[in-house]
């Protein structure tokens, strides 16, 4: 779909010369048409709407069918008409860029199943800048966007066909089964940084995620009186706000945070100036999370087991199932029951031992 170039006369309609003009008609739902057109602007309004009926009717006569011809067309479209990306999530970004990037300028008819799963075998062997190859669950969101850009076109008529339409999601087997025991936490704690305790503290007693708690600003996001937490619309995975309640024994902490500090977790540092408090960053507490890991000789050690931690941890402790999920800022239960909280063997005894009655207690009747 190229660019118009001509004076703009009124809506689908662009004049070239006296007598000349491009008309585009566009119906939603059921695609576009372009073509040049010469005689008055009574007769380029008239052709314009027989442009418009024969969408309707899918009967174009003469004229250019705005059908895409390279993935860029498909990808471009669907993100300025449908797709957005989560502020604070760049995930889904990152991944819509390496598309543009690597299959932007491939002609559509050259895309097929076959190509696009050779081409995501290359992604799934390179490593990135931290030398980890990707997960099945990122490799399925190249899929997913490739395959819902392709869905959304062919409903508008710009593309004929999806060339994916059958492609299967890979196996996601990175579900994380393991959880931080309290000796591991103890440990850990001990081993971080002191400016990165009531971090640590934090994410393990509160189900949240490294970007929302390091985004946590202090005093507008702080309510002492209530013991809550605020992360306004906008600011978090789910583009929804979310309220943290804070610990008990974590409210010294909340109270003594110093206000020259943007953030409710901060490194302090002392300079000739006086002393200047830096927020945390996702990076940096991810590394020194890591650092202290392998100091200890644990493995599988990161940021988002906690996570998963705090919630299994408010299940054992008899919290119901749907406080955890706002707790945890979930968009759904089948999310955090199937990829957050597949107990273990000694879960299941606990709840049997809770029914189990010797029979010698029950009075049975004659």
């Amino acid at each position: 779909m190229g660019k118009i170039h001509g004076s703009k006369v009124e809506p689908g309609i662009w004049r070239l010369a006296p007598r000349k003009f491009i008309l585009e008609a566009h119906v939603d739902g059921c695609g576009r048409v372009r073509e040049t057109c010469e005689g008055t602007l009574y007769e380029a309004r008239t052709r314009l709407e027989g442009l418009k009926k024969q969408i309707r009717e899918k009967k174009p006569e003469n004229g250019r069918s705005l059908t895409f011809e390279k993935v860029r067309d498909v990808l471009e479209y669907y993100k300025e008409h449908h797709f957005q990306f989560t502020p604070r999530y760049k995930a889904s970004k990152s991944i819509y860029q390496t598309l543009l990037k690597e299959l932007g300028e491939l002609p559509i008819s050259e895309l097929s199943q076959d190509s696009f799963n050779t081409w995501l075998r290359t992604i799934e062997t390179t490593k990135s800048v931290h030398k980890r190859t990707p997960r099945p669950a990122t490799i399925n969101n190249y899929i997913k966007i490739v395959k819902s850009a392709f869905n959304f076109c062919q409903e508008r008529g710009s593309v004929a066909t999806n060339p994916i339409s059958k492609m299967k999601l890979r196996p996601e087997l990175n579900i994380q089964r393991r959880i931080v025991s309290f000796e591991e936490f103890m440990a850990l704690y001990r081993e971080v940084p002191s400016h990165l305790q009531p971090w640590l503290e934090f994410i393990y007693k509160v189900p949240t995620r490294r970007g929302e708690v390091i985004s946590l600003r202090n005093s507008e996001d702080i309510s002492l009186s209530e013991q809550k937490l605020y992360l306004l619309d906008g600011e978090s995975k789910t583009e929804e706000g979310r309220v943290f309640c804070i610990p008990s024994s974590m409210m010294d902490y909340f109270r003594n945070i110093p206000p020259e500090s943007k953030r409710v977790f901060f490194r302090p540092e002392q300079t000739s100036q006086g002393m200047v408090y830096h927020p945390l960053r996702g990076n940096g507490v991810l590394q020194a999370l890591t650092r202290a890991a392998e100091r200890l000789k644990m493995k599988g050690i990161n940021v988002h087991m906690f996570r998963r931690t705090a919630a299994v941890n408010m299940i054992r402790s008899g919290v119901d199932i749907k406080t955890v999920q706002v707790a945890g800022g979930w968009l759904s239960l089948e999310v955090l029951m199937d990829r957050y909280l597949p107990l273990g063997d000694e879960d299941v005894k606990k709840a049997v031992d809770k029914v189990d009655v010797p029979i010698d207690r029950l009075k049975l009747s004659a």
